[in-house]
């Protein structure tokens, strides 16, 4: 898998310089050297038993060239996806089997990759096919778990934590979560779909942030236009009903204008007054009818049915 980017490695390389890319190199080897020695402990991987590999977190990375690296290192591929239990030698080989590697059991393995880590739930492992549940139980005969222990210094008693154990469960499902008792598989599905939404609501708010810099910069540019008009020279304002009238003609024609339809129907109610002044009356019921348009709410269907029926 990998993450849609704009750039190749060597135009991220042009782009950002050499210094930049051993800073990003250093401080994401530093990241997963305390992610892998974490992983080394059988409790953390009873909870997190594998890893998925991902790629182009920073540039793009070709997928299938990876993807023969991980099967050269004794790697299985799920679904096109790089999936193994964190004690696989593949994590070791990967780095090491390749003359561009580190030789580190953790990313980056490849001096030009920005591969990164996903770490995986026991629920996500084995329906992903990381591992098996066959695998899973021996590691844990392997590193069996030891007993929590109470504040009386004595082990807490199997029911009391299958007690708190469902009561869990049960929280977490009225939160949100999977039915209490639900197979790996429903689990997965469930928290999968709920990041779905996660992520649709997070774009939805990005695209959200973009309207309202978009709306920010058009009022701005507007503002700008009224800016210039203000700064006509004086001779043009010495008439303020010709200058008014212009000004608003050449404001209604500017795309930034168009984006705020409350302003541009007050501009045509603005100029229909003009016209009312100067005895203009076909030009100002053509100026309400506009405003109207654009807004239903402003007060003039009273005025534009008066000058309807003075025309007859």
């Amino acid at each position: 898998m990998s993450a849609d980017t704009p750039f190749t490695f060597h135009q991220w390389l042009d782009h950002w310089g050499k210094g930049r890319l051993l800073t990003l190199q250093e401080d994401s080897k530093r990241c997963y050297q305390r992610m892998w020695d974490m992983s080394q402990e059988p409790d953390h991987i009873r909870a997190f038993p594998a890893w998925e590999l991902l790629l182009g977190c920073f540039w793009h990375e070709d997928i299938d060239s990876w993807h023969k690296r991980w099967t050269d290192c004794e790697g299985v591929l799920n679904n096109g996806r790089m999936l193994a239990p964190k004690w696989h030698p593949v994590w070791r080989k990967l780095s090491s089997t390749f003359p561009d590697g580190y030789g580190n059991p953790y990313p980056p393995y490849a001096r030009s990759s920005c591969a990164f880590w996903q770490e995986l739930d026991v629920d996500e492992s084995i329906v992903y096919g990381a591992l098996s549940e066959a695998e899973y139980d021996a590691f844990r005969r392997q590193h069996p778990a030891q007993p929590p222990i109470g504040y009386d210094g004595l082990p807490i008693p199997r029911d009391l934590l299958k007690r708190l154990h469902d009561e869990l469960e049960q929280a977490n499902y009225l939160s949100g979560g999977a039915s209490p008792g639900a197979p790996r598989e429903e689990r997965v599905a469930h928290k999968e779909k709920l990041l779905e939404g996660e992520l649709a609501r997070a774009h939805a708010a990005y695209e959200q942030q973009g309207v309202q810099r978009d709306e920010k910069d058009r009022s701005f540019r507007l503002m700008d236009e009224i800016d210039n008009l203000l700064q006509q020279p004086l001779e043009r304002r010495n008439k303020p009903s010709e200058w008014i009238a212009s000004s608003l003609d050449g404001l209604r024609t500017t795309p930034h204008f168009d984006a705020f339809p409350n302003w541009h129907a007050r501009a045509w109610l603005a100029s229909s007054n003009i016209h009312s002044e100067a005895g203009e009356f076909d030009d100002e019921l053509r100026c309400l009818k506009r405003a109207l348009e654009l807004n239903q709410h402003l007060p003039v269907k009273r005025r534009i049915k008066k000058l309807r029926a003075a025309r007859k």
